[in-house]
């Protein structure tokens, strides 16, 4: 998808952004029996929309959404060029070289959200009063 124009790229997802949306309306819920560790699938039970997009393909999927809302959502996962995933000990180990000290630390399937601020600063900006 990288290597096509934008417009080629938006229209190539719209199979699997239909798939997706397919897989969210079953509103179907499968027991996987055991861990698949090859492929990071946790045992027990799961939505099947869920299922795909986390451990097989992204499809994004909310009954909320438009169809062209979802390709959006798609798009934006699928076509950046330097998209990279990181691990948290990657992430604060940043934050440590860079002397942050980490305030909120939030690890999701989706991401991982950091909030922190420069060591020796208090919140808008002033430096920590030395006694």
């Amino acid at each position: 998808l990288q290597h096509m124009a934008p417009e080629e790229a938006w229209a190539a997802l719209m199979p699997l952004t239909k798939l997706g949306k397919v897989l969210g309306e079953l509103h179907l819920e499968i027991n996987v029996p055991e861990d698949i560790e090859l492929l990071d699938i946790p045992a027990g039970k799961t939505d099947i929309q869920r299922l795909f997009y986390w451990h097989i393909f992204k499809a994004f999927y909310r009954p909320d959404m438009t169809l062209d809302e979802l390709n959006h959502m798609n798009f934006d996962w699928y076509t950046p060029r330097n998209a990279h995933r990181q691990t948290p000990e990657q992430v604060r180990a940043w934050c440590s070289e860079i002397a942050l000290q980490i305030e909120h630390e939030r690890i999701e399937q989706a991401g991982i959200t950091i909030i922190a601020r420069k060591r020796g600063h208090l919140e808008g900006g002033e430096k920590t009063p030395r006694a």
